[in-house]
């Protein structure tokens, strides 16, 4: 498998990242994930404009054209003949190698890699639960997509070690904030959308964009607000987003249950979306 890293493609298995590099060491980067369909990337502007936008938030410099980042995408997809196949591609940009300590150097280099895999689509409708790990709503990490994923890691490993497919994280007001990597949304009883508002916590997820763009578009109720676990008892669907999974209708959550029938809410959003 070949891989793309400071304008090289070299075998996954070469030493690529340096054991200084700020992204290894402390996590200080950021990364985006989009897929891509017989090499058509999609969203790839929405990707490549988040990408910057959190950038910018902790005052790191992307080494690339948007246009640079597409063509090194496609090249990468056919080195590793993905053209043809559905794919994730990975981007991540560390603030790149220095000395030791935190301090940033005003003459560090950036390092950026690309890596892609094929994709095999989930047919699970996943079992969910609440888990004790706390996002920070006022926490500038829960604003960016950064390299800093242990609160995901946990929140997945709890809720798998209870026998669940994946667990919710609350923040510090016990609010739903989100899954472990999706955004969460839920279709209450007067068939209105509601998902958790960016200000208590939330990723500003791709597809989660495109979802409440939408609802708009389809006259469909989108409501962002706290929601309280309790509330989910008023709801008769619940789906999850991100890039690749798209939209994933959830089974369950702990002990409530979500029935759906032929021209769902989750199913019109979906058809509308074509993900």
């Amino acid at each position: 498998m070949k891989i793309f890293i400071n304008h090289e493609f070299i075998e996954s298995d070469k030493k690529a990242i340096s054991i200084e590099d700020r992204g290894l060491l402390l996590g200080d980067g950021i990364f985006t994930t989009l897929q891509s369909v017989n090499l058509h990337l999609k969203y790839f502007a929405q990707h490549i404009e988040r990408l910057h936008r959190h950038a910018a938030l902790i005052d790191l410099k992307i080494p690339l054209s948007e246009s640079e980042i597409k063509a090194y995408c496609e090249e990468l997809l056919r080195q590793n003949q993905l053209e043809n196949e559905t794919a994730l591609i990975r981007i991540t940009v560390t603030r790149g190698k220095s000395e030791r300590g935190i301090n940033i150097s005003k003459n560090i280099a950036p390092t950026i890699f690309i890596k892609c895999t094929k994709l095999a689509h989930s047919t699970v409708h996943p079992k969910l639960c609440f888990t004790s790990v706390i996002r920070n709503e006022y926490s500038a990490i829960t604003r960016i997509k950064s390299l800093n994923y242990l609160e995901p890691i946990l929140a997945r490993k709890e809720a798998q070690d209870r026998g669940f497919d994946d667990g919710i994280m609350l923040n510090t007001h016990g609010a739903i904030c989100e899954c472990s990597t999706a955004n969460i949304f839920f279709v209450t009883s007067n068939y209105e959308v509601l998902t958790p508002h960016l200000s208590e916590g939330v990723l500003d997820g791709i597809i989660r964009a495109n979802v409440i763009s939408s609802c708009k578009a389809l006259n469909i109720p989108i409501l962002q607000r706290s929601i309280k676990p309790e509330d989910i008892y008023d709801c008769i669907e619940a789906f999850q987003t991100n890039c690749a999974i798209g939209i994933q209708s959830i089974k369950s959550i702990e002990d409530m249950e979500f029935h759906y029938i032929k021209d769902s809410v989750t199913q019109l959003i979906q058809d509308y979306c074509k993900i």
